[in-house]
């Protein structure tokens, strides 16, 4: 039996405290194995994002992911703070109804800063960073080109993975299956070449 990438990021991450969010998987490169789960286990304007071993997940059932931790476990997890790589698009500054100004950058970047703060020492952002420093997200494979030497194949619908969560196939968006021994490498512009 194998999972499906889309499967497994549309999954929620359930707890014996509840379900949580999975914002993101990690592999490494070298052998395309998924290994950590960030989570959201912040509320609703408080977002904490934890990495998780995926050792510590069990088999998918449904849309529900099982992990074996208590609250205290995730609350002693690396923090993991995904900041945007690209500019906000947010404008600089609003006017409010009664002629008001504010910041919505400004209010931005306070509220990372206050998430940063709260933290604790042992286990701030950038111990969650320097785990993931060697890895890759897995979410951009989807909506990726597939590209051979006779040209574009098409897009990458989705990516099948073996039991022991490694990438096997991946699906075009025309439903053909393409076997991740043929992969040949990622170009730098993000596109994967294919044999």
């Amino acid at each position: 039996m194998s999972n499906s990438l889309k499967a497994l990021l549309g999954a929620t991450a359930h707890t014996e405290e509840g379900d949580f969010p999975i914002i993101e998987l990690f592999y490494r490169p070298e052998d395309r194995r998924l290994r950590y789960a960030a989570i959201d286990i912040g509320g609703w304007l408080d977002h904490r994002e934890v990495l998780v071993s995926l050792d510590r997940f069990g088999a998918l059932d449904g849309e529900s992911w099982p992990v074996h931790l208590d609250r205290e476990g995730l609350e002693a997890a690396p923090r993991w703070l995904d900041a945007p790589s690209e500019p906000s698009i947010l404008p600089p500054i609003v006017v409010g109804p009664f002629g008001s100004t504010f910041s919505p950058l400004l209010m931005e970047a306070q509220l990372l800063e206050s998430a940063e703060e709260s933290q604790p020492q042992e286990t701030s952002a950038l111990d969650g960073r320097s785990r993931i420093l060697d890895m890759d997200r897995a979410s951009p494979w989807i909506g990726t080109d597939a590209f051979d030497d006779t040209g574009r194949l098409g897009e990458i619908a989705d990516v099948m993975l073996s039991d022991e969560l490694v990438f096997i196939s991946v699906l075009l968006d025309d439903e053909r299956e393409l076997s991740l021994d043929r992969l040949r490498r990622r170009a730098d512009q993000g596109h994967l070449l294919f044999d």
